[in-house]
């Protein structure tokens, strides 16, 4: 398979091959995001994969119902939320972390939508009283893409941010009243990092 050649020199040769042979089926479509899903995780080449995938969904308009886009959302959603579930199983929450900072990755490299950013924000905070590792995704993902999803559509926070701070008033100093704590001084900044 094509993907399988994928590096840093040859990214342009290998989507232009790869462009050349989507005739897509539903099921070639779906091979390829497996495939993809599982380099990214593995190895980690985030940007010539986000790349990858927004050539390919380019190259898929075509056709609505076989949508790269609409089937890669739909594997990460799978995986966010097949893992967030688990949250007594610690290799299940490391790969939660993992699936957390790609879907960031791929939000800020336009290759998802905001959707499924809200989609995935609701599967971790079902989790979250119970879990510091699904605090941590939660933190990780608004650290990443809190300004872009504001920019988008400020009113998708909004929710998040008055449950923060009933945490902050209520819990004082439990480990995610100080992350949510840090979420709402960060935000107030328009996310700009602040200096000590």
């Amino acid at each position: 398979m094509l993907l399988q050649k994928l590096n840093g020199e040859n990214f342009l040769t290998v989507v232009e091959e790869m462009k050349g042979c989507l005739a897509v089926k539903k099921q070639q479509l779906a091979d390829i995001i497996e495939h993809f899903v599982k380099t990214t995780i593995s190895s980690y080449h985030s940007s010539i994969l986000i790349n990858l995938a927004r050539k390919l969904q380019d190259a898929c308009t075509n056709d609505n119902e076989n949508s790269f886009r609409q089937m890669l959302e739909g594997k990460i959603y799978y995986e966010i939320k097949n893992r967030s579930n688990d949250t007594l199983n610690n290799e299940k929450m490391l790969e939660l972390f993992k699936w957390t900072s790609f879907l960031g990755d791929l939000f800020i490299g336009e290759a998802v939508s905001i959707d499924l950013v809200s989609c995935c924000l609701e599967l971790l905070f079902e989790n979250e009283v119970s879990c510091k590792r699904v605090v941590d995704c939660v933190n990780l993902l608004l650290k990443r893409v809190g300004s872009k999803i504001d920019c988008e559509d400020s009113k998708i926070l909004e929710k998040y941010f008055l449950y923060f701070q009933y945490i902050v008033e209520q819990e004082v100093n439990t480990y995610r009243a100080i992350i949510y704590k840090e979420l709402i001084l960060l935000r107030s900044t328009e996310w700009k990092i602040l200096e000590t």
